[in-house]
């Protein structure tokens, strides 16, 4: 049939378009139905007008779409890219994943439906379904994993469970982590297995590798992972034993054995005190240092460097970084409760910037990684504590 030719008039008014499709009987989709971005979006709503075999014509509603630096957050707490850049936080407060959309600027609800649940029902939409309390998000091969916390009266935790899913499945895994209380960290090798550490020094400390396709767990009493461990490109993971960065390297079919010696990969210049961290597809890595609410950065060619001294603050966006303030820090818990980094395929940072109840963004330089005249500015967020406001998909 070939490629579709369009001839549209847009009334900014109605904030509707009229669509000619010239010397085609179809659109793709049938009359009344949605155009999609790439994330399932909902672009324009269709309304068929007129059937004629050289000149069809449709009415195109425009969705409305608040974008996502005008909604609320309430607390973020754990935050990834996706292969595209588009990038999933997780709040605590409202059980729920939301991913902004690089394409659009909003914010869609992926995953939960705003409600806790102690048991999660299969069978449903991912965004349409209750679930615990999201700890931690990975983005593997198409698939968003979120460790998912349940919690007794008392808000301790009693089991957490993993979730595989996209915008219209989900898979729940349940590795039986003996002691939930005290998982210390927790990533996903290149097979989709879970990986997670329990505590140094608390009843099973050690490495563990949940092979999802047989159930089967193997385990190491490697200790001193603290934090998420991240998959690089070449399948090997990095992680926080502290003092040190450490890379396991990857089995020959890609996955994680923890009985595989770890290699020195990093040593920060302040020890002892590194908290979340990402890595870019060219080795770039940053972290937080807990104990200041720092960002800090270090490059393969040996450039190091730190960011933000003034931890308790909201300022700076549209400027430089160094004239920008973030508050992840709190001296009641003497260091960054609410601190998180993510970066996308291009390299530009993004920071969980927790008791400003945003997410900021900052440019990457022509260098390849940040210096302190990048520029940073607000993605997601106004500053105000809320549920979010979400461009649906799937109908929700």
């Amino acid at each position: 049939m070939g490629r579709p030719k369009y001839g549209v008039d847009c009334s900014a008014s109605t904030r509707r378009l009229k669509i000619a499709l010239i010397g085609s009987s179809s659109i793709g989709e049938s009359s009344g139905k949605r155009l999609r971005d790439t994330n399932a979006e909902p672009l324009l709503t269709l309304q068929h007008l007129q059937n004629a075999a050289v000149n069809e014509q449709y009415i195109a509603t425009v969705p409305v779409r608040p974008p996502a630096t005008a909604s609320s957050l309430n607390t973020p707490t754990s935050m990834c890219s996706d292969g595209s850049g588009n990038l999933y936080i997780g709040d605590s407060a409202t059980y729920a994943v939301y991913r902004y959309n690089t394409i659009t600027g909003t914010l869609n609800r992926v995953l939960g439906n705003g409600s806790y649940t102690n048991s999660i029902i299969p069978g449903g939409l991912p965004n349409q379904t209750a679930i615990g309390v999201p700890s931690a998000l990975f983005y593997v091969k198409s698939y968003l994993y979120a460790f998912v916390n349940f919690v007794d009266p008392y808000q301790n935790i009693v089991a957490t469970q993993i979730i595989k899913c996209n915008d219209t499945s989900f898979q729940v895994i349940d590795p039986q982590i003996p002691t939930p209380f005290f998982l210390q960290g927790s990533g996903i090798d290149s097979l989709g297995n879970i990986l997670y550490q329990i505590q140094v020094g608390r009843p099973g400390q050690g490495l563990y590798r949940y092979e999802v396709s047989t159930g089967i767990t193997t385990y190491s009493s490697a200790a001193g992972i603290n934090g998420s461990l991240i998959l690089l490109a070449d399948n090997s993971v990095v992680y926080v034993g502290l003092p040190n960065f450490y890379r396991i390297p990857a089995s020959p079919d890609g996955s994680i054995s923890v009985f595989t010696s770890s290699q020195l990969y990093y040593t920060p210049g302040v020890l002892n005190n590194v908290g979340q961290f990402a890595i870019t597809p060219s080795g770039i890595l940053y972290f937080f240092y807990v104990s200041y609410g720092q960002l800090a950065m270090h490059v393969p060619n040996g450039t190091e460097a730190s960011f933000f001294p003034n931890a308790q603050g909201f300022s700076g966006d549209g400027g430089p970084i160094s004239n920008a303030a973030i508050n992840t820090y709190s001296p009641a818990s003497g260091g960054s409760v609410f601190a998180n980094v993510a970066v996308d395929p291009s390299g530009n940072v993004y920071l969980l910037d927790g008791f400003n109840k945003r997410i900021r963004k900052i440019n990457v330089g022509p260098n390849g990684y940040i210096t302190s005249s990048s520029i940073i500015n607000t993605v997601i967020g106004n500053g105000t504590s809320g549920t979010p406001t979400i461009v649906p998909i799937n109908g929700l």
